[in-house]
């Protein structure tokens, strides 16, 4: 009797030759992420990612009155800031609850629709929106800092001991005095610039014009970008620096699929082709979280049990990966989400829009031990090395510490031969005296997919650490 055994889990996979690779999963954690001290937290075993909760601005005076696209952790204060740009600006700041600080009113915001963003930069809070830049040290607000040059979205990133502002075609700084610098550096007409990284000692930007998307690099001081190239995107990519990698991310809209790119040096290399992944411009959609980014993803193309939510993707020692971390079952209700920021590790922050409730989402490390109520991991289809022929599929085992988590269940089900519903085998549950023992299948078909749903216990899911399966191949 072949078996397959899967003593190592991961994440999504484009590669469905990867033993134990998912073609679907939502709220797992297979990369160790966990920090619960409760649970053992290591890269291959399947358990809940931690669930999420709305911020207290959903349960007192609610000052978040529009989707907050933009984040920004002041560490003066010690405190995370939010901005939304979309129609009429406003910051808010997070002390319990988020508190709104600064509005139009007054004049200490400038209307501009989608050109707002926030960065904390040698003591003070910058605020980019409309024609001009505003500031914070935490005492005092100036209102007009320095005057800017378009009303597209000001991109802002450190590099050098300066602060780097994107500002149309122009790039313009900012140093730790402060002196403002207008022009520093000038694209070619037509170029608008949509995003800005560090990566090594350049400067790289993707601005959009001319129907396709150009990469500008530049060393941060002469007049003049070092060089650039084209890439065959109409809209500029985000790109974001994360654990050695420079990312790149298009911002694409209700597509079957999202194409992922990384920096090989000389051009981007795509490296993930992601179903369903839709992603907007003019936010913090895309981030840096642990060694990988965090993506938020809007509704969009339905695949399996849902797109929408927050993805993470990560290089690990079997290549790349990505899953749902967050989605409407995992404490983000909504199909509409605008920024993330994820100040430390395991701490992330989501702005999200539910039928015109505003809200943002929080996860706060420690403070948290709740995992999501339902996980999910769904195999790609398993053939036995040969799709062809006929299969009796006898059995399954899963080993997991179902038995010493307090009303925790694992449901496994399965579907053959592209089957679009699911059959469920057996819930083992934390009662159950052999958690591990064969549970029998005894279907015939081709194609098997094997779904693993973690439902949480008292607090926490189970973690699955292995699972193996049995059957014989048909000669008719």
């Amino acid at each position: 009797m072949p078996r397959i055994a899967i003593q190592k889990f991961h994440g999504m996979t484009n590669d469905e030759s990867i033993i134990g690779g998912a073609r679907y999963s939502m709220g797992v954690d297979v990369w160790g992420m966990g920090d619960n001290t409760a649970k053992i937290s290591k890269e291959g075993i399947i358990q809940g990612m931690k669930l999420m909760n709305a911020g207290s601005e959903a349960a007192s005076t609610n000052d978040v009155t529009d989707l907050i696209t933009h984040f920004a952790y002041y560490p003066t204060s010690g405190t995370v800031w939010g901005m939304s740009s979309e129609t009429s600006p406003r910051l808010y700041e997070r002390v319990a609850p988020w508190t709104l600080r600064r509005s139009t009113s007054g004049s200490d915001l400038a209307t501009a629709a989608n050109s707002g963003n926030i960065i904390a930069f040698a003591g003070r809070l910058w605020v980019a929106q409309n024609t001009r830049i505003s500031s914070w040290d935490n005492s005092t607000w100036t209102a007009a800092f320095a005057g800017l040059n378009s009303t597209t979205e000001h991109i802002m990133r450190i590099f050098a001991g300066k602060l780097y502002i994107a500002d149309g075609r122009y790039v313009d700084t900012i140093d730790s005095t402060p002196t403002f610098t207008d022009k520093k550096l000038t694209l070619p007409a037509g170029y608008t610039i949509r995003s800005m990284e560090v990566f090594g000692d350049r400067i790289y930007m993707f601005a959009d014009g001319g129907g396709m998307s150009r990469l500008f690099i530049w060393d941060g001081e002469a007049t003049t970008f070092q060089s650039s190239f084209d890439i065959a995107h109409n809209i500029a990519p985000y790109l974001v620096f994360s654990n050695g990698i420079l990312w790149c991310v298009p911002p694409i809209n209700n597509s079957p699929s999202t194409p992922i790119y990384v920096f090989n040096g000389s051009s981007f290399e795509k490296v993930l082709q992601i179903p369903g992944l839709s992603v907007q411009q003019n936010r913090d959609a895309v981030v840096q979280y642990g060694s990988g980014i965090l993506i938020a993803s809007e509704n969009s193309t339905n695949f399996e049990d849902g797109t929408s939510g927050v993805w993470m993707i990560r290089k690990t020692s079997s290549g790349y990966e990505y899953g749902i971390a967050y989605n409407p079952a995992g404490g983000v209700t909504t199909t509409d989400i605008g920024g993330i920021i994820s100040p430390t590790t395991n701490q992330i922050y989501v702005g999200t829009n539910n039928a015109s409730t505003f809200q943002v989402f929080e996860l706060l490390g420690n403070a948290d031990t709740q995992t999501i109520p339902t996980s999910i991991w769904q195999s790609h289809p398993i053939d036995g090395g040969d799709p062809a022929k006929r299969k009796q599929w006898n059995f399954i085992q899963v080993s997991s510490d179902a038995a010493k988590v307090t009303n925790s269940s694992i449901v496994v089900k399965y579907r053959l031969d592209n089957a679009t519903s699911w059959t469920t085998l057996q819930t083992i549950t934390s009662t159950d005296t052999n958690p591990s023992r064969p549970i029998a299948i005894r279907k015939t078909g081709r194609v098997i997919e094997i779904r693993l749903e973690l439902v949480t216990g008292t607090t926490t899911s189970a973690a699955v650490r292995g699972m193996t399966l049995d059957y014989d191949v048909l000669n008719r």
